[in-house]
């Protein structure tokens, strides 16, 4: 099919209909005014299916089977999408029945070739990772199992509404191997409304997007970049015009899972300077009447998580950036001139996940999530007066950041699955399940981890894999250590227990109905003093201030198993004891370094540790020699 023109068409334009078309070379064609059929007017379900930012019918270019070759075309004007993939399992129609497809299988076939394509004021330009049952209807985000590198090379997309997209491919196996295959490279973007939509791993390299043409044709701001399931990734891409006035690196919105650490790397700019970013204000109340998924108290809209890699985008390797919704925020935080409501923040982000297997969304239990850690402001989170879904947030990892869910209500099927996600292997997330301690027949396992129980908090603590300690009559901890990108703890028990009411602040209205009621039920007037240390035998998770009460092994407590001698068990301290069981904080080195005094045992790591060893000779005089 080469060198046609086909305009003010109904429908599917360039058609591959059955998926049984391979080996095909279409060349150089020009489809222009794509029209979406009215109702009854479709020759097939997807004519008309769809009709969604993300997903939307018909398509100028159909493509069923991508084993075919796909070179210089043009789709102009479509009220759907310029180029569409969307793999039956199966031939349908009339192919199904023929012996000579046999076999076939376009959602595993792979991609002939996609080279110097144009997509240009259309509604959008490119979407992928969809499948068709055999009636024709999409069967949206089920992906493509095929895993060869598959390069969207050469192309351009201009004015469009959406420029490309890609649905999250995830029910065909792993989805860093089924989508981060997909690669947009040497591509040119230009005055799109928004120019780029990942809800899966794949990946933009190469190429230049540029916010506005000369004239400036857009009447809306341009965004690059719309943050969605994804994790995408951007590397090594020029961009254009993106400190402007009308433009927006980062476009907000709800996902169903909203992954943290969408990748950029290698970014240059026209100007040398950093990209405007302008965010919605999510530092807000919760808000007692928008029920939507789109709402700005959600999490699936406020969670936010851009990982820069090499700090070609903020000006620090390793910086996160995120929105300035309290739970995002430690206050260390940096924020370019030209960023709004938008912040650089030196913390990694990781996604944990609760999942209730086989129970409706709307019987998913409500639940505060409290953020804690001594010498930082300590935040909570009401999952949800709203839009109900599994219950997802992102965590700070590796420095000591307690999370601490409080339930409403126990789920009716007694199971609670934790999931890790979007971590590196090593990663630590320290999560309390509140008065979870008393449940009977309580059980957590791992499939992929090799979980252990341990017996106290600072043994949790100083765990380098897997671990969870249940506090008798009280709480469970669970120290998630990551042994790749994703990995998930069940947590499964017979016999219930009574909750305490969920009242975060203590004024004698529960969280729930003080949202409700318009009112924060976080506001918690008066300083709690206590023990802060995470670790010791009198941590109290309640205390935001520190009055030096904590006690540690062997002064004024002792461990669950008495038995066990408690002493210095670091190989390398002068006082190392071969016997002892527990580390007590009694470990000493030789001489502090001056050029870091906070080493206190001198392993070269300002760590817990440390404060254990002062912790344990607070009080004492010091003699001289």
């Amino acid at each position: 099919v080469e060198d046609n023109f086909f305009y003010h068409h109904i429908g599917h334009g360039v058609f591959l209909e059955d998926g049984s078309e391979r080996y095909n070379s279409i060349l150089n064609n020009v489809v222009v005014l794509s029209k979406r059929p009215a109702q009854w007017e479709e020759v097939t379900p997807s004519d008309n299916q769809l009709n969604q930012v993300q997903n939307r019918t018909p398509a100028s270019f159909w493509i069923t089977n991508p084993n075919n070759i796909f070179e210089g075309n043009v789709a102009a004007g479509t009220e759907g999408t310029g180029y569409w993939f969307a793999l039956p399992e199966a031939p349908m129609g009339a192919s199904a029945g023929i012996s000579l497809f046999d076999g076939i299988e376009p959602y595993r076939e792979p991609l002939g070739s996609f080279v110097g394509n144009t997509a240009h004021s259309c509604m959008s330009g490119f979407d992928i990772f969809d499948q068709l049952f055999p009636d024709h209807s999409i069967r949206t985000n089920a992906g493509w199992q095929e895993s060869g590198e598959h390069l969207i090379d050469g192309c351009v997309w201009y004015a469009n509404d959406l420029a490309v997209y890609s649905g999250i491919g995830g029910g065909v196996g792993d989805k860093v191997t089924y989508t981060a295959n997909l690669k947009f490279q040497d591509n040119v973007f230009v005055a799109n409304a928004t120019a780029i939509q990942l809800a899966s791993y794949s990946q933009v390299v190469e190429s230049a997007i540029v916010a506005h043409g000369q004239s400036n044709i857009l009447s809306q701001t341009a965004s690059l970049y719309r943050i969605y399931d994804g994790a995408g990734q951007i590397h090594d891409c020029h961009l254009v015009g993106w400190n402007q006035p009308y433009t927006d690196y980062l476009k907000d919105g709800g996902a169903g899972t909203k992954h943290t650490n969408h990748r950029v790397s290698g970014i240059t700019t026209d100007d040398g300077l950093a990209p405007r970013i302008d965010m919605r204000n999510y530092d807000i109340p919760a808000s007692p009447t928008d029920m939507t998924p789109q709402s700005l108290s959600h999490p699936r809209v406020w969670n936010m998580v851009l990982l820069d890699e090499d700090g070609s985008l903020t000006g620090t390797a390793g910086h996160s950036i995120v929105s300035n919704h309290p739970m995002m925020l430690v206050g260390d935080e940096a924020q370019p001139v030209n960023w709004v409501n938008a912040f650089s923040s030196p913390h990694r982000f990781d996604l944990v996940i609760l999942q209730f297997p086989a129970l409706p969304n709307d019987s998913i239990p409500n639940v505060t999530c409290t953020r804690i850690k001594t010498g930082s402001p300590t935040e909570s989170v009401y999952y949800i007066h709203g839009y109900k879904e599994h219950i997802q947030l992102p965590f700070i990892i590796n420095e000591g950041f307690l999370y601490s869910y409080q339930f409403e209500s126990l789920p009716a099927t007694q199971q609670i699955k934790v999931v890790l996600d979007d971590a590196d292997a090593g990663d630590a997330a320290w999560i309390r399940f509140v008065g979870l301690g008393n449940l009977g027949g309580l059980t957590l396992s791992s499939s992929a981890l090799a979980l252990v129980e341990v017996g106290s908090l600072l043994e949790l603590t100083n765990s380098q894999q897997a671990a969870y300690f249940v506090e008798p009559g009280g709480d469970v901890y669970l120290n998630m250590v990551a042994i790749g990108r994703v990995q998930n703890v069940n947590m499964t028990w017979t016999d219930d227990v009574e909750l305490s009411p969920l009242d975060t602040d203590g004024d004698g209205a529960t969280d729930g109905d003080e949202i409700a009621a318009g009112n924060d039920p976080f506001a918690i007037d008066l300083d709690v003093l206590g023990c802060t240390y995470f670790g010791a035998c009198n941590y109290d998770i309640e205390a935001d201030v520190e009055d030096g009460s904590c006690l540690f092994p062997p002064i004024g407590c002792s461990w669950p198993d008495n038995s066990a001698f408690v002493g210095c068990t670091y190989s390398d301290a002068i006082n190392y004891n071969t016997e002892a069981v527990y580390d007590d904080g009694s470990c000493m080195w030789n001489a502090v370094s001056a050029e870091c005094p906070a080493d206190v045992n001198g392993d070269g790591m300002v760590a817990v540790q440390d404060i254990l060893l002062v912790l344990s000779s607070y009080g004492s005089p010091c003699l001289d020699e």
